[in-house]
């Protein structure tokens, strides 16, 4: 059975009613709390997941739906007798209608799955038996007295031994002790560091000199030129020809600005009259009502097309709920007989029942990709899981879609994606892993 597919199926958690929490806020951190662990659960943090489900199932203990979430996950690490009492705990307790029989097909699953890993354990213990009691091979079992065959050596030999190693050829091959210093290597390093530090001083003391001084000249040049600008425009009158010098300098350095062009061409802009612009009607804005009942049609359509086309419900879930956004879950429109509360719940049921389902197949297989080494795979999986639900596991599809980018060497594409994760949801941990992930890219031509 697959466990995770399994828990992105479950339903959204309802507590007890006579489940011990002093306020509706501390309901709603419970049911925030439990999404995670699904989340953690079906993201490979199963471990993470059962610790908050064990504290959920003891501030909480008469929602069963708690415990069958937790033995799921215990089944994921192959603790059957602990998934086992979760679930036979669960059908004493309060449980959604749907659930009940699939807890008992639970039940009869971890007995199957368990007498599956002894079999397997059992084979193994057998194989391992096998090797210990394999016969030695021949070279290690051999007869250890033919060793003794082996005579030392006579007094003879040892003298001649002795005098190989006092030989002067002999004595040439140790190894001297005394250490060689390469002066040539050392001038030149010192060498190579005063000119480093000859640069430097020019770079710090003479180059900062030089702009200052050419500042200082370019100054002196405009205040210059602006004198013998004011003395020009002083006696244009009395000169035609400096009234003509005067308008060939601003018509080329200051074109279509000129103030000394002729006043009989020039034409009086102001004496036209400026064109009526229409005023823009304004649409008023639409009220509470409008937008919801504008929902409540959106998420009928997203009903009817169920799971024949996935991505276009998750398009119409977004789209209610941003058109939702900042109305209480308590106001409904007049003509309708639901409120917002409750179109708000419709779109998490069609989310997680025909959303998630339909791109868990695509995560699940992209992970085993990234496990076989197969990185061009795992973007192909998680691709399409992203096309479907570009927030699928609040931002954990997208993060590995990015990761198999840059694993197949389109890092510019990775960033695309990991930029989309830091976007969308800052101050989490996938936000925090794509922003150390983002790398500059240099093209071939720099």
């Amino acid at each position: 059975m697959d466990w995770i597919l399994e828990i992105s199926e479950f339903p959204k958690l309802k507590l007890a009613a006579v489940s011990g929490f002093d306020s509706e806020r501390d309901g709603a951190k419970a049911v925030q709390k439990y999404d995670k662990a699904v989340m953690n659960a079906i993201n490979d943090s199963v471990d993470i997941a059962i610790i908050e489900l064990r504290k959920l199932a003891v501030l909480y203990p008469e929602t069963g739906q708690i415990n069958v979430l937790l033995g799921c996950c215990q089944m994921l690490e192959g603790r059957f007798d602990e998934a086992k009492r979760n679930f036979e705990r669960a059908l004493l307790k309060y449980l959604p209608e749907t659930m009940h029989d699939k807890v008992l097909g639970y039940i009869e699953e971890v007995t199957k799955e368990k007498e599956e890993s002894e079999q397997v354990q059992n084979n193994q213990k057998r194989q391992q038996q096998t090797k210990i009691n394999a016969p030695v091979p021949e070279i290690i079992n051999a007869s250890a007295g033919r060793w003794k065959k082996r005579k030392m050596a006579g007094e003879k030999e040892k003298r001649e031994i002795i005098q190989r190693l006092n030989s002067p050829q002999v004595a040439e091959t140790f190894i001297s002790d005394k250490i060689e210093i390469n002066w040539p290597k050392i001038a030149i390093a010192a060498i190579i560091l005063i000119l480093a530090a000859g640069i430097i001083t020019v770079t710090a003391v003479f180059i900062p000199k030089l702009i200052n001084a050419a500042r200082q000249n370019s100054g002196a040049t405009a205040d210059k030129l602006e004198w013998l600008l004011n003395e020009l425009d002083i006696h244009k009158q009395d000169n035609k020809t400096i009234e003509d010098i005067l308008n060939g300098f601003d018509e080329k350095f200051y074109p279509g600005t000129s103030e000394y062009s002729d006043p009989d061409v020039s034409k009086d802009v102001s004496s036209e009259p400026d064109p009526i612009t229409p005023t823009p009607s304004v649409s008023p804005e639409p009220t509470a009502g409008d937008r919801i009942v504008r929902s409540y049609e959106k998420i009928k359509e997203a009903e009817e097309t169920g799971r024949s086309d996935p991505a276009k419900v998750m398009v119409l879930i977004k789209e209610v709920r941003s058109e939702l956004d900042g109305i209480d879950d308590n106001v409904t429109a007049d003509d309708l007989q639901v409120n917002v509360g409750d179109i708000l719940q419709i779109a998490y049921d069609l989310e997680r029942s025909v959303v998630s389902a339909a791109c868990y197949p695509f995560y699940r297989d992209g992970k085993a990709s990234i496990e076989n080494k197969d990185p061009a795979s795992a973007v192909e999986f998680f691709k399409k899981a992203y096309d479907i639900n570009p927030d699928y596991l609040e931002g954990g599809n997208t993060y590995n879609l990015a990761k198999a980018y840059a694993a197949i060497g389109q890092q510019a594409t990775a960033n695309i994606y990991f930029q989309y994760v830091v976007d969308t949801f800052p101050g989490t941990d996938y936000a925090g892993w794509s922003a150390a992930r983002i790398k500059p890219v240099v093209s071939e031509g720099e």
